[in-house]
């Protein structure tokens, strides 16, 4: 992260994203926009904050926005997973049913193609060891 001098910067792994226990069930956009809310009031974030997130963590900024402005005092969002055509909702359908039934392993490749680039992927070592964790996700998760 660059130098932002005092501010303070939190970045939130939500429930059963990253190093947060796994859950099992359906999660939604309502029960993280609390979990943000709670978060920020058990760090004393009184005030407003400036709040970005991408893919999943814009629509979840988003809604925190729509649902408590005041909370909020710049707002930067970066393809924000915001609604969907049919065919995508069918395709993550698909690629969730196939964890449920084969594990984690099935979709490794398909999902970090998508989500860790290989022009990302300079450090071997560091590469093995998150495709290792993300492997080791609960499937149900």
């Amino acid at each position: 992260m660059p130098d932002l001098g005092q501010r303070r910067v939190l970045r939130w792994d939500w429930r059963g994203a990253g190093q947060s226990e796994k859950i099992c069930g359906e999660l939604s956009v309502d029960v993280l926009c609390g979990d943000l809310a709670a978060l920020m009031d058990a760090l004393d974030l009184s005030r407003s904050a400036d709040v970005a997130g991408t893919a999943l963590g814009g629509r979840v900024a988003l809604a925190f926005a729509a649902r408590i402005p005041e909370r909020i005092r710049k707002l930067a969002v970066s393809r924000p997973a915001v609604g969907g055509a049919r065919v995508i909702e069918a395709m993550l359908r698909a690629r969730a049913d196939q964890v449920e039934q084969k594990g984690m392993r099935g979709q490794v490749n398909t999902s970090l193609d998508r989500s860790f680039l290989p022009k990302h992927r300079l450090d071997a070592s560091a590469f093995r060891d998150y495709r290792a964790r993300w492997i080791s996700n609960n499937p149900s998760s």
